[in-house]
């Protein structure tokens, strides 16, 4: 049979990300904060951010594409992962 080929796709919507390497955003934070400027709460009701350890990103990234595989036996229809959003936090 003529199966042709999909590319099927998915969207990772990661936030802010913090991990080994990370120069962007606790830098900033960690100046602002010796300056007085902010104050900085993890898990506060009030927390306006999420954020996303780099490891559990590039986890997240693995189950993804898992999930974009059309070659499962067994797996009828689209893959699960097809078409969906996945916005990516701790």
């Amino acid at each position: 049979s003529n199966k042709g080929t999909r590319l099927y796709t998915c969207a990772i919507r990661p936030a802010a990300i913090y991990g080994p390497g990370e120069e962007r955003h606790l830098p900033r934070i960690l100046s602002l904060g010796k300056l007085g400027l902010a104050s900085f709460r993890i898990g506060a009701p009030n927390v306006k951010t999420d954020w996303v350890y780099a490891d559990n990103l590039v986890l997240a990234l693995i189950l993804a594409s898992m999930g974009l595989l059309d070659d499962i036996p067994g797996r009828k229809g689209t893959p699960v992962a097809a078409g969906q959003a996945y916005f990516i936090c701790d």
